[in-house]
């Protein structure tokens, strides 16, 4: 085959050809084999040889190559990544040789076929008789590549060469004109660290030990900067002459030497990732097997394998390793992936070397060829065990209970809606288990204690699990268990009166009471799973508020929901006054309380009252418990202290300023943090007197901390205010507990009171328990006196003020201000107001 140009190659890749035929500016490739001698026509000029993939020994390639007769008249390049063999071929003295280090890029190939073309082309040239010296002297000052001629590589050359020292690209190169060159010399120009090397090798060239040199080097520009050169130095001999000359070529490599030292910045970066990634990277084929055909040196601290035993599944293929149930996912998921040409992601568990199993993340992607055609894959498997159990136990921390390791709420509701979007055929319901009294054992005891009966209730009760009843541990104090299918109630029934048997063992030795709700998820399933929880909690605190009269269980019914419903539209209501929206349906009345000293009218205690729109006039017992419950008792509670002192403002106007006011404060309210600061506005925008004002609190106090509670009442009695404690008697106090706090007067219950109509005075406890009262300091006000007896039995024991029906019902403002004008309080008996 007769072509103009060509270029031999051997032993180059698909890949490599391709470049190679890019950058040949026309040039025809010839391919032929290791081993193989082609007759070299005229046209051809360069061999390009990859060393590497050809596998060629020192000894073969010096044999085969670059001593082959055939291949003398040719430039050559020889393509290597092995630095022995590369520094190996630099020691040969032949100036044919090119050395190129892989990968190949595409510029800088283009530049060194360029620059051996010219420099046979040159070489032509030089060798070529005087006939030819008009052409090259058309050629020297156009030629791509820069052209010194010289003497001894130092001294520029003279007379008929005098035109042929410096073309212009070496001073394009340089930035440098020819005389400064001449003027200032090589040496000066040449960068400090590339000197050395550069003058070795000039004195053994101009020895005559080589024929030729071949280096890459630096040029000081004047600007400072440098210039990478590949510089190609070798001796001209002209016989006829009787003299010899040095022609050295020099390429600008500047954009090589950055891409090179940008690759190998890149190698090295991604070697030292791939060292220190908990995991191995790999390419592999898309086969059965997902054969291995590279991994990094993390593979055997991730499988416990060895690199040449997965490495072509010597020993063992990937897919063995990975865990049996997620094979086939997994290769699902790569299918619609490589359709999609996106990025595979997935988790999984593999066997390692010793049998134990690891979490995995796998990142990668299909590598493809230049029609689209997927030749393999590769990407990363990293170590995420450690990951993986912290997720594992993060999941067991939100869907369980720590203490009892039961599914807890969360888990519950998810399965309640999984129920309900699987349309569960047949009846299913929810069994609550209250043992909130607990807590008032925790009190007493220590909060180990009441773990400790928890962790016993759980243990117990987990022996009723089963396929279709489902325990967990919803609230504290609480569990639940979800009957997934019952045929009848009687069902329920027998498995709460189980339960009840099972929690008799327990808690009847511990005095601790316990509720059982129902709730047939099919009579009152209304789709919203906080109202389901909510209607079995207030089923299951009816059982418990009637456990002493032995009510083990109560069934959720029409009674409770509609209850419910009432307790949510008088929440709403109190909300919207809360916020300023119909206040006036929260409003006070105000009932006298006698000083029996005086005989006289001497405070009005502000009760609240609420007229709701949807059911009329609504107990405080009703409302206020609510309130607290819902915190609303903070605005609440400021618009009811607001609307006492502006009442109390108006008697003074009056001219009544010897009458106080007695405001209840709930705990919740005064453990507010900035309640003290919030009422000592509300008195100064009012100009009240703190002395005027008397803050009832009740025995729910003792619920907090009574040396934070003290704290406060300090305070207030510090500011001025009388601190009074409430309904004495009926829940926590006694006279031991009520010396702790700091108030100036009790409050006796009304049931003290009653008792004088059911014994005889004798009998009672009503005169030791103001006697010991005033022996702490305290004054005593009895609550509900309704007789006239009453009352004399109160003056004739020393209580200092009574209150109740006697001397006045719960009036509004203006009736009390209409009966102070008038006189006319306690028209039931003659006492003089």
């Amino acid at each position: 085959m007769t072509v103009s140009e060509y270029i031999l190659a051997v032993g180059l890749h698909e890949e490599e050809f391709a470049i190679l035929e890019r950058c040949s500016e026309g040039a025809a490739i010839l391919s032929f084999s290791e081993g193989e001698t082609p007759s070299i026509e005229e046209g051809g000029f360069l061999l390009v040889v990859d060393a590497s993939s050809s596998g060629f020994s020192l000894e073969a390639l010096q044999e085969n190559i670059l001593e082959n007769p055939a291949f003398s008249g040719l430039q050559k390049i020889i393509l290597t990544d092995d630095l022995e063999l590369e520094a190996s071929i630099s020691r040969i003295d032949d100036q044919s040789v090119d050395l190129y280090r892989k990968p190949i890029v595409e510029g800088s190939m283009r530049v060194r076929i360029k620059r051996q073309r010219d420099l046979l082309r040159m070489r032509e040239q030089v060798k070529a008789d005087k006939v030819a010296s008009m052409l090259v002297k058309a050629i020297f000052p156009q030629s791509p590549i820069g052209i010194f001629l010289s003497h001894d590589g130092v001294t520029f050359t003279s007379g008929e060469y005098a035109d042929f020292n410096i073309n212009p690209m070496v001073e394009k190169i340089t930035g440098r004109s020819r005389r400064e060159i001449e003027k200032i010399g090589w040496a000066q120009i040449t960068h400090p660290e590339d000197l050395p090397e550069e003058l070795e090798k000039l004195k053994r060239l101009n020895a005559g030990e080589i024929g030729s040199y071949t280096m890459d080097k630096r040029y000081l520009r004047p600007d400072g900067s440098s210039v990478w050169v590949n510089v190609n130095v070798f001796s001209l001999s002209l016989p006829e002459e009787n003299k010899s000359l040095q022609l050295a070529l020099i390429t600008d490599i500047s954009e090589h030497k950055k891409m090179g030292l940008a690759l190998a910045e890149s190698e090295n970066y991604m070697s030292v990732l791939l060292s220190h990634l908990p995991g191995m990277a790999y390419h592999c084929l898309n086969d059965a097997d997902w054969t291995m055909k590279y991994v990094s040196d993390g593979c055997f601290e991730l499988t416990g394998f060895e690199i040449e035993e997965i490495v072509e599944n010597k020993v063992v293929s990937y897919n063995d390793i990975i865990v049996p149930e997620y094979r086939e996912n997994l290769r699902e998921e790569w299918k619609k992936i490589l359709r999609k040409k996106g990025t595979f992601k997935a988790e999984y568990e593999i066997f390692t070397a010793t049998g134990s199993r690891k979490w995995v993340m796998e990142a990668a992607q299909g590598v493809y060829d230049e029609k689209g055609k997927l030749k393999s894959l590769q990407g990363i498997i990293l170590d995420v065990t450690d990951r993986k159990k912290c997720e594992i136990q993060l999941v067991h921390y939100h869907e369980y209970d720590r203490w009892t390791g039961l599914p807890n709420e969360w888990s519950m509701e998810m399965l309640l809606q999984q129920e309900k979007e699987s349309n569960q055929v047949g009846c299913q319901a929810l069994v609550g288990i209250d043992v909130s009294t607990i807590y008032n054992k925790n009190i007493a005891y220590g909060f180990a204690y009441g773990q400790k009966i928890i962790k016993e209730i759980a243990d117990e009760l987990k022996t009723l699990r089963d396929d279709n009843h489902h325990l967990f541990s919803t609230y504290e104090y609480r569990f639940m268990f979800y009957v997934r299918s019952y045929s009848a109630k009687e069902e329920l029934i027998s498995f709460s009166e189980e339960i009840s048997r099972r929690m008799r063992s327990i808690l009847r030795v511990e005095r601790i009471g316990w509720g059982i709700g129902i709730l047939e998820l099919d009579l009152f399933n209304n789709h919203n799973t906080d109202a389901t929880l909510r209607n079995v909690l207030v089923a299951s605190e009816k059982s418990l508020a009637s456990f002493e009269e032995d009510l083990r269980f109560c069934f959720f019914d029409k009674e409770m929901e509609l209850a419910l419903e009432r307790e949510n539209v008088i929440m709403q209501e109190l909300t919207e006054i809360a916020s300023g929206k119909g206040k006036d349906r929260l409003y006070l009345e105000y009932q006298a309380i006698l000083d029996l000293k005086t005989d006289t009218i001497c405070s009005f205690e502000a009760l609240a009252r609420l007229q709701s729109d949807r059911f009329g006039l609504v107990s405080p017992l009703e409302f206020i418990p609510l309130s607290e419950k819902s915190k609303l008792i903070i605005p609440l509670g400021e618009l009811i202290i607001m609307k006492s002192l502006l009442f109390l403002k108006r008697l003074r106007e009056e001219g009544h300023d010897d009458i106080t006011i007695a405001v209840n404060i709930s705990p919740v309210q005064l453990l507010k943090r900035e309640f003290t600061e919030n009422l000592m506005h509300m008195m100064e925008a009012t100009q009240t007197d703190p002395a005027s004002v008397c803050l009832e609190i009740t025995e729910s106090v003792f619920d907090s901390t009574i040396q934070e509670m003290n704290r406060l009442l300090e305070e207030l009695r510090r500011l001025g205010f009388s601190i009074a404690l409430d309904d004495f008697g009926t829940g926590h106090s006694s006279l031991a507990r009520e010396t702790e706090l700091h108030v100036c007067c009790v409050k006796i219950d009304k049931f003290f009171i009653r008792q004088l109509q059911k014994f005889r005075e004798e009998e009672t406890v009503l005169s030791s328990i103001i006697t010991m009262v005033h022996k702490q300091g305290l004054s005593v006000i009895a609550e509900g006196v309704e007789t006239e007896e009453q009352k004399q039995y109160l003056r004739l024991h020393g209580c200092d003020k009574i209150q109740g029906y006697l001397i006045s019902r719960p009036r509004p403002e203006q009736e009390v201000l209409k009966m102070l004008s008038d006189n006319t309080f306690s028209r039931d008996n003659n006492s003089r107001l």
